[in-house]
């Protein structure tokens, strides 16, 4: 079973949590009934208040991989420092020590999207692997058009969003670049499938996989789906 990392289950969580935090916060410490909601946010400030949004939309964004959220962690950040620093230099609840302390937490805990593993998530499709449509193991005659090549090869496996072309004897797949639509024509035995898609991986013959590269659909025959499960599992 492909299971989504920890840190997508966690962190959207978290920021949940922080955008409740304050709310809470504040019932606890002038000793607020929780459902009085009036009573809550006429103690808010608007800082506090665009803070709860922004968390929570933050929440929103990790769970669904939006890449934006890179533009926003640098101002919130700034933001969170901001808050911080007028609650613990003009507040009689927390100390400009604790409010600092909190602040630092918040950049490491944001520093955390930006590892290589983390951020290559968001920006490529590619790497969300958990998210990726069953292959099947089929071998059938391929004819890939480059820009300036036609490649006659095989598949090695398929799915609904991309295949896995074996490489050809002059290495023309390898040759070719990232950035160019190709056209697929997948020979069967009755018709012929014309997809379109653009390479994501190359690699070199590993265990059961042979050397060939990895090709995402663009454009996808209206066939393809209904043959593919035609296909023995």
């Amino acid at each position: 079973m492909k299971t989504k990392p920890m840190f997508f289950n966690i962190m959207p969580a978290v920021f949940l949590m922080l955008a409740l935090a304050m709310p809470i916060q504040i019932a606890l410490i002038y000793r607020i009934n929780i459902l009085d909601f009036v009573g809550i946010f006429s103690k808010l400030t608007p800082l506090n208040i665009v803070l709860m949004m922004t968390f929570g939309w933050v929440a929103y964004a990790t769970h669904s991989f939006d890449k934006k959220l890179f533009l926003l962690l640098p101002i919130l950040n700034l933001i969170v420092f901001a808050n911080n620093y007028f609650v613990g230099a003009f507040g009689q609840d927390f100390s400009i020590l604790e409010t600092t302390i909190s602040s630092t937490a918040f950049l490491v805990l944001s520093m955390t999207f930006y590892s290589k593993s983390i951020y290559r998530v968001f920006n490529e499709k590619n790497f969300r692997w958990w998210q990726s449509v069953p292959r099947k193991k089929l071998a059938v005659p391929l004819t890939i058009y480059t820009n300036s090549n036609t490649i006659k090869t095989k598949s090695f496996d398929v799915s609904e969003t991309g295949i896995f072309a074996v490489s050809d004897s002059d290495l023309d797949l390898f040759k070719a670049s990232k950035d160019q639509e190709l056209e697929l024509c997948i020979h069967l035995s009755d018709q012929v499938l014309q997809c379109k898609g653009r390479i994501v991986r190359k690699a070199l013959s590993r265990g059961t996989y042979p050397e060939g590269v990895g090709i995402q659909f663009s454009k996808v025959d209206g066939d393809l789906p209904g043959w593919l499960q035609s296909q023995a599992a």
